[in-house]
């Protein structure tokens, strides 16, 4: 896997329903910020808190990559 993509390059990459929840969350000004693993692209994509799903759902995807 190649490693050091954009955040939104390593969102394409995650299932359902987490990818279109990703996106549709994804902070506009981490467009063109790369990360080293799906982990770190999903800490740096959006506030986990300002989202619908909320930051319990996202800390617990997190942990589970």
């Amino acid at each position: 896997m190649e490693k050091n993509k954009t955040i939104r390059q390593w969102l394409n990459e995650l299932p359902k329903p987490y990818k279109a929840q990703a996106i549709k969350n994804f902070d506009k000004k981490a467009r063109g910020s790369r990360r080293g693993s799906l982990a770190q692209a999903i800490h740096g994509a959006f506030i986990w808190s300002d989202s619908n799903e909320g930051f319990e759902y996202w800390s617990k995807f997190y942990h589970s990559l």
